[in-house]
Formats: structure tokens, C-alpha cells, sequence
């Protein structure tokens, strides 16, 4: 990258002007009909979130592989029930193998939407990394609650 088009950096890694101009263009999608102000403002937030979300996770040494992101998916926001209820059959079950096969079609026949679906998974995955971190934090706060609890006790008794 010529180094104008890097915006940025979060602990030494690069925002590019790409990932910019993509977080902005989710957004820009979001907020369809709604005012457009502070949209920049917002995507460079939630680009150095993301930033920050992943390299926390990878410190912790956790990956998010395929079979994850699959498997997390419906737990989504953007593909709950109430977002997307067509991901849905009758029974409540999430259809994960007729989402694969629309994605795999898109790759052949609509490469760009097939790439707007890559921004879209990216943003997705940082949000899994997100509710991960916050799960393994709340489970580090409850153990230290429980040893404090146990150090309480011994101290009553």
C-alpha cells in the first residue's frame, strides 16, 4: 500500500483507506433512509474496535475457524429469527446448509455481491470475536468472584 492510504494504525496494524471505505459502505447500507451524519465518525470507531477485538482475542489464543463461524451464525443479529426468519424452517431450525449453497453460488455467478458478502462476514466474525471475549471475561470474573467468596469464608470462620 502507498503509505497514503493508510489511515491508520491500532498497536501497529494498519487501517487501510479499503477497509475504511468498506466498514462506511456497511454502514451507509444500514442506515438506509436515516441521516448519514457521523457515519465516518462511526466507521473509524468500529474499525479500531474490530482492531482491538482481534488482537485480543488472538493474544488469548483463541481462533474463529470456519466451523465456528458456521455454527455461531444464526446467533447473529443480522440472522436471528426476528432479522431473517427465512433462514428459518417451520420447526425454528436454522438452515446453515442452504446459506452455505447461496454464498457458493454467489462466488459463481455474482462476484460482487459475492464480495459484499466477504465485508459482511468480516463484520460478523469481529462481532463472534466480541461475544467470545466478553463470555471468557465473565467467566474470569465469576472465578474470581467464587475465590474471593471462598477467601471471605475462610476469613469468617
Amino acid at each position: 500500500f502507498p503509505s497514503h492510504d493508510i489511515l491508520g494504525k491500532v498497536n501497529g496494524e494498519e487501517i487501510t483507506r479499503d477497509e475504511f471505505n468498506d466498514q462506511l459502505g456497511l454502514l451507509q447500507q444500514q442506515s438506509q433512509g436515516r441521516p448519514q451524519q457521523g457515519l465516518e465518525e462511526q466507521a473509524w470507531q468500529t474499525l479500531v474496535q474490530s482492531k482491538l477485538i482481534k488482537q485480543q482475542f488472538e493474544k488469548m489464543g483463541l481462533k474463529l475457524t470456519d466451523e465456528i463461524f458456521w455454527s455461531q451464525l444464526q446467533f447473529d443479529p443480522m440472522f436471528s429469527i426476528q432479522s431473517a426468519p427465512q433462514n428459518y424452517d417451520e420447526k425454528g431450525n436454522f438452515k446453515v446448509a442452504e446459506i452455505k449453497k447461496q454464498i457458493e453460488e454467489l462466488q459463481q455467478k455474482d462476484v460482487n455481491q459475492y464480495n459484499e458478502w466477504l465485508k459482511v462476514k468480516k463484520s460478523i466474525e469481529y462481532r463472534m470475536m466480541a461475544r467470545q471475549l466478553l463470555l471468557m471475561f465473565h467467566l474470569q470474573l465469576l472465578q474470581i468472584k467464587k475465590k474471593l467468596l471462598n477467601l471471605l469464608n475462610k476469613e469468617t470462620s
